[in-house]
């Protein structure tokens, strides 16, 4: 018999034959599924951290590409524009552009 004698709370688990010690039955298996349980849950906070602290590696991958394509397209607009307009005016169109970076 796994049952220990406690002085009467609360515990929702607990069986009310008597008014003033109440019987809990702590069965080694339920402790194990317990631990289990407490092991997983620590276990799930951990790799909540490290998938956290990946997602955010990854947003700032994605900013950092996204920066470079967007100077490259100034680049781009650069020659287009300087490819439009007369040659004494090339100089004035690419600062604009760099002006905008």
């Amino acid at each position: 018999n796994h049952a220990r004698l406690i002085r009467k709370t609360n515990n929702p688990c607990t069986d009310n034959r008597d008014q003033n010690v109440q019987r809990i039955i702590i069965h080694p298996e339920n402790v194990l599924v317990q631990f289990k349980l407490i092991t997983f849950f620590r276990k799930m906070e951990r790799e909540g951290k490290k998938l956290q602290e990946l997602k955010n590696n990854v947003d700032n991958v994605f900013l950092l590409t996204n920066a470079i394509i967007v100077c490259l397209m100034q680049c781009g607009f650069a020659c287009l524009e300087a490819g439009a307009v007369r040659s004494k005016n090339t100089t004035n169109i690419i600062m604009k552009n760099v002006m905008d970076i």
